[in-house]
């Protein structure tokens, strides 16, 4: 009798056993799937002044003067194709809150490089973030930057110039 008994508070444990690990397992596999990054953010790039709707948009964040306007230096980088009208709208998420400047070049032949005159102007649009309008000389990061605050979206403007 001892015997059937102790095999069947055996049983019940063992089924206790899985049964918790099996709730802990479900339970911490839920919480992971419906946990949001609250590392990350989201920056809205309204883009404007488009007169050409061919090509894409190259679209580059930098951290640093240092690597600012450098290729190959982005912090982020994205290739994005143009929908027409003279303005876009652009999202761009799982960005690290911080400091950045971004620069937009409307690549209109696809070819992933900036076209430039003799003289070393560029001849396709491009803009920089806070509507920044060169004069003579390429502008600066801290012209360009703005911040992105941690668990906020932010949106910011560029104006293309048209060569």
């Amino acid at each position: 009798m001892q015997i059937i008994s102790m095999c069947t508070s055996i049983d019940g444990m063992n089924k206790y056993l899985l049964t918790t690990i099996a709730l802990l397992a479900i339970g911490s596999m839920q919480s992971y799937a419906i946990a949001p990054d609250t590392s990350t953010v989201c920056v809205s790039l309204q883009v404007k002044n488009i007169r050409q709707t061919k090509g894409t948009f190259t679209v580059s964040f930098y951290r640093s003067q240092k690597e600012f306007l450098q290729k190959g230096r982005e912090a982020h980088i994205r290739h994005i194709h143009i929908n027409g009208g003279s303005v876009q709208n652009i999202e761009i998420c799982n960005v690290q809150p911080g400091a950045y400047a971004v620069a937009v070049l409307q690549d209109l032949d696809s070819d992933g490089d900036m076209k430039m005159s003799a003289v070393g102007t560029p001849r396709e649009p491009f803009g920089f973030s806070n509507d920044i309008k060169p004069h003579l000389k390429a502008p600066s990061f801290a012209q360009c930057s703005f911040t992105l605050p941690q668990g906020a979206s932010t949106t910011v403007s560029i104006t293309m110039i048209n060569p």
